[in-house]
């Protein structure tokens, strides 16, 4: 079948009306200002008929139906017809007339005996626009038709014209359309060989050292060379195809990486150099360690690297050849390193071709200095990227510190660490990381001062400018220290291991004690300092526990610094389990917190944290809440939505351990405030004025219904006080259409019919209000379905329920068909929503949707949906559609009605779907199809017939292909990965990104 279809100029997409036509050629501007370009305004504003051009290229006993009746009778235009539309193109001034050419060239690209004319408009004696159209429309067809619509003589016919156009542009200047038929003749190479181009590498290499060959056509050559592996990796092939590619790759790897060796060793110029260097990257993966070594590649690359326009090209390479060396092709006899063991310990291949390369790199110490000071980010990016490759590669023999190479390597990636750019910093980070694992089993404490000197630079990095008084949260400069630190963590706990956490925890002490000064110096120790604390809370490990109490009270003699004291807040947080075992020092945390309730900056922060030490250590701060209420209660009505979320949650978390008699008086002082509030809000006669303080103040309410469960009584006791306020609140959303305030009077809704189950007095209420919402709302909003979940779950198998669900499924229904007929985007999430719910209603009351009048029009739009492209509706769809068919048990007639159109809109909608975000879930529903109903004889004719009609099967299809993939399809019902990853590689051949051959593998199954 057809192979994937490439390129800038790509054809009408015939299946899509709505395609918006793009720019045949994506670099006007470059073109314009080629020299070879023709730069005449035409006046023409009609673009010319197509006269009939006899002709063709497509064999006449070609077998592919696509062939036939697909346009080959539509004329064609002339070469002067087609200039001067691409005249009108580039240079017209109208952009309606612009837009016309460009689709009357798409349009022509798409012709199925284009190709003859392209390789007519090719030739030097066109003007460039027609040579580019030319060239780059053939390279899209040769992909698009190489395998499937070309006889071997027209593929040779092809071969020679253009390899003969390419070498007769020797004088060119050109450089635009050289480079295009130089991707031309690559893909012609790869569709070639082995069998009619076999020896097309050596041709190459032969006229690349012949004499008598331009420079233009040698830089062709080396263009064609870079492109080959390019085109092998991304041109889908067939398997034995692709294998025979790489065979032929290997063979004359070595001749091509000689040959590249030799000429960067005669370092002609530095833009030869950069493409020579690209060039051979590329071919590396297909040679060996001996050859390369042979070719003396590395020495050629020392000889250039010192000049800085090709260095950060010559360190690109040199990280392959350490990954070629490391991973795929040792110098030596030893095993490559892999996936499963990526650090490698063979000394001889680290000797030979590592410490070259780390001598080389050492030597080039002064540009790298240079480099930092001129802010030349892409070599310093180069030096610190090769260096942390080598410690990763070869983390064992790195821990040899008495080894000259491995203390260059080391001293000069601690120097790069340094660097002003995070970014160049964080790229050593994984090498640390390696080194300190290994330096850890070993138990080297020669490392202890390399580390002791990487902390010092990593706090130094992790640090706040000294220059800023106060950084804003938000800002830019925090976001970017704070990406910094989150990566930095692992590296400084790393740091502590190796040193030792004693020393450490000393080594901090002493910088608070005796070194800091700043507030940013305290700062950067305390997020040190929480960076280990996972390890001296969870893990069980041996440290100076004095010490770790000592830096914790040391923080309460701090002055309030916004940066500083944040840091502290959350190296309280992080630290809680340990500060819970010592009762003085809870004590003074908490009160620390409370004491940073009186600045507004961190109060939010303080109420947050304050809030997760009630949570988990209420039993022992429970005597605090008085404390507490006194502190917040003069501050409450300045208390934004979130901080009096958390304060409501701290109290109702310490209710927990509170004396019961005490209880009724702090959750009166807790929740009168918000009780008035919302009374009073409901006087306010300004609507706008009126839903704003709804909407901040309801979820308040909503948090304020946590109650702990030992208070049962109090909580029916407020519903039941609160319950004629949600009611004024329901209608006050409803006459107003307002889909926030509804959202959140209905959440309040939900939590109270989750917390009070079958003790909910005010069910008829609740369904009644339910249900008109829903008819007076033109669209279901997203809290309506999940309330309606809420009370099916909780109430859907009471029989005594089943009149009211029949009633709310029926009206959801009859609300929800007008938006669902639509199908649009603004559609899709009511779609989602709309089918969860009803898969719900399903699993615990199906006869509220089998008593719909509506029931069959759900089923087929259920299945008119299965082509939706977004992931959750079509989710949704399948959850629906395997409940009333697999989970279920539909009768005889209702099976038979729908199987033949569920099975065709699966399986086009397993092809639609190229990207494969559905896949899984599309061959799941299909396999468990298969597996319940394929013994009956129908289903079996079902399967052939939606392959046999099909229209989302590749055009052209034969009716044996088709019966294949039917007889497959049903031969693989008892193997649930084979069923899958069948339709999964037929999804692949639908969409061009793999070959028929794939399925000769099913059949031997």
């Amino acid at each position: 079948m057809n192979e994937q279809n490439r390129g800038v100029v790509s054809s009408t997409n015939n299946n899509d009306p709505f395609k918006t036509p793009q720019p045949i050629i994506g670099a006007t501007p470059t073109i314009q200002t080629t020299p070879t370009a023709t730069t005449t305004t035409t006046t023409t504003t009609t673009i010319p008929p197509q006269p009939t051009i006899p002709g063709g290229g497509v064999s006449s006993n070609s077998n592919n139906s696509n062939n036939v009746g697909n346009g080959d009778d539509k004329p064609l235009p002339s070469i002067e017809n087609i200039s001067q539309v691409l005249q009108t193109l580039f240079t017209h001034h109208d952009a309606n007339i612009q837009n016309e050419a460009n689709r009357w060239l798409i349009d022509l690209q798409s012709h199925p005996r284009v190709v003859m004319l392209c390789l007519e408009l090719i030739q030097a004696n066109h003007p460039f626009y027609s040579q580019f159209f030319g060239i780059q429309t053939l390279y899209t067809r040769i992909h698009s038709d190489w395998e499937s619509k070309w006889d071997d003589d027209f593929r040779v016919k092809i071969k020679d014209l253009v390899f003969n156009r390419f070498i007769l542009d020797k004088d060119s200047n050109n450089n635009v359309f050289t480079s295009k038929i130089c991707s031309c003749i690559a893909a012609i190479m790869i569709h070639s060989i082995p069998r009619l181009w076999d020896d097309c590498i050596t041709v190459l290499l032969n006229l690349f050292h012949n004499n008598e060959t331009t420079e233009i056509i040698k830089k062709g050559i080396l263009d064609i060379l870079y492109l080959l592996p390019l085109e092998f990796e991304t041109v889908v092939l067939s398997n034995n195809r692709r294998l025979a590619i790489k065979s032929e790759f290997t063979k004359v790897s070595e001749s091509v990486v000689q040959s590249i060796s030799e000429i960067l060793g005669k370092n002609l110029s530095s833009p030869l150099n950069i493409i020579l260097l690209k060039c051979v990257r590329n071919w590396i993966r297909f040679s060996n360690s001996k050859s390369i070594f042979k070719s003396n590649l590395l020495l050629h690359i020392f000889q250039i690297i010192n000049n800085q326009e090709v260095l950060v090209e010559c360190m690109s390479l040199i990280g392959d050849l350490i990954n070629f060396y490391t991973y795929m092709s040792p110098i030596s006899t030893s095993r490559p390193a892999n996936s499963k063991d990526i650090h490698s310990n063979d000394h001889e291949n680290f000797q030979i071709i590592i410490v070259p390369i780390i001598s080389k790199i050492f030597s080039l110490k002064p540009i790298y200095e240079q480099a930092v000071q001129n802010d030349e980010i892409f070599i310093c990016r180069a030096f610190s990227e090769v260096l942390s490759q080598i410690v990763e590669c070869y983390t064992p023999i790195m821990l040899d510190t008495n080894n000259t190479a491995v203390q260059q390597c080391l001293s000069f990636l601690l120097q790069t660490c340094t660097h002003p750019n995070i970014e160049i910093s964080e790229i050593t980070f994984d090498a640390w990381q390696f080194l300190a694992e290994q330096a850890l089993v070993v138990e080297q404490e020669s490392f202890q001062t390399l580390y002791a000197q990487l902390l010092q630079v990593l706090l130094e990095k992790s640090s706040y400018p000294s220059n800023k008084p106060i950084i804003d949260p938000t800002s830019e400069l925090a976001d970017s220290i704070s990406n910094y630190r989150n990566n930095v963590c692992d590296i400084i706990l790393s740091c502590f291991e190796l040193i030792g956490y004693d020393q450490s925890l000393q080594f901090l002490d002493g910088l608070l004690k005796n070194q800091c000064k700043t507030w940013q110096s305290y700062e950067v120790v305390y997020y040190a300092f929480r960076c280990v604390s996972s390890s001296i809370v969870d893990e069980d490990i041996s440290f100076d526990v004095k010490k770790a109490k000592d830096l914790l009270e040391f923080a309460f003699t701090l002055p309030y610094h916004l940066n500083l004291s944040d840091t502290i807040l959350f190296v309280l947080k992080d630290f809680g389990d340990f500060i819970y075992t010592f009762p003085d020092l809870l004590s003074n945390s908490i009160n620390y917190i409370i004491s940073l309730l009186k600045h507004q900056p961190i109060r939010a922060d303080a109420l947050k944290i304050l809030s997760t030490y009630s949570n988990n250590y209420g039993d022992r701060i429970y005597k605090q809440i008085d404390l507490i209420n006194s502190t917040i209660e003069p501050l409450f009505s300045i208390l934004n939505m979130s901080e009096r979320i958390n304060f409501i949650n701290t109290v109702m978390f310490l209710l927990s351990f509170v004396n019961h008699n005490q209880a009724p008086t702090i959750l009166q002082k807790l929740l009168s405030p918000i009780i008035n509030e919302i009374r009073t809000s409901l006087s306010i006669e300004n609507y706008q004025e009126q839903r704003s303080f709804l909407i901040n103040t309801l979820p308040v309410l909503k948090t304020s219904l946590s109650f702990p469960e030992n208070y049962s009584m109090l909580y029916k006791d407020f519903v039941f006080s609160i319950w004629p306020l949600l009611e004024d609140i329901n209608k006050i959303s409803v006459s107003n259409k307002d889909v926030e305030l509804l959202g959140c009077v209905w959440k309040i809704y939900s939590k109270i019919t989750l917390e009070m189950g079958d003790s909910l007095v005010n069910i008829d209420q609740l369904f009644n209000n339910l249900l008109s919402v829903i008819r007076n709302f033109p669209v279901v909003t997203t809290q309506i379905f999940e309330m309606i979940d809420t009370i099916l779950n909780q109430y859907g198998k009471d029989t005594k329920f089943h009149p009211y669900f029949i009633n709310l499924i029926d009206t959801l229904i009859n609300q929800s068909l007008p938006i669902l007929s639509e199908n649009n985007n603004e559609s899709i999430p009511t779609v989602t929503r709309f089918y969860k719910t009803i898969v719900k209603s399903l699993e615990v009351c199906p006869n509220a949707f089998n008593n719909s009048p509506n029931l069959f029009k759900i089923i087929d739009y259920a299945i008119i949906f299965l082509l939706n492209i977004e992931r959750d509706s079509v989710m949704s769809i399948i959850e629906f559609l395997t409940q009333l068919f697999i989970k279920m048990n539909p009768n005889e007639s209702f099976l038979s009605n729908y199987s033949l159109l569920i099975l065709n809109n699966t399986l086009k909608a397993l092809v639609n779907d190229p990207n494969r975000t559905l896949i899984v879930y599309l061959s799941n529903f299909l396999f468990n199809w298969m597996e319940k109903y394929s013994n009956l004889p129908n289903q079996q004719i079902y399967i052939r017939e939606c392959f046999a009609h099909s229209d989302w099967l590749p055009k052209g299809t034969s009716l044996q292909e088709k019966e294949r993939l039917s007889h497959l399809i049903l031969k693989l019902t008892s193997n649930k990965a084979k069923f899958r990853s069948l339709l999964n590689d037929i999804s692949q051949v639908c969409n061009n990104q793999n070959t028929w051959d794939i399925f000769v593998s099913y059949e031997l199954y």
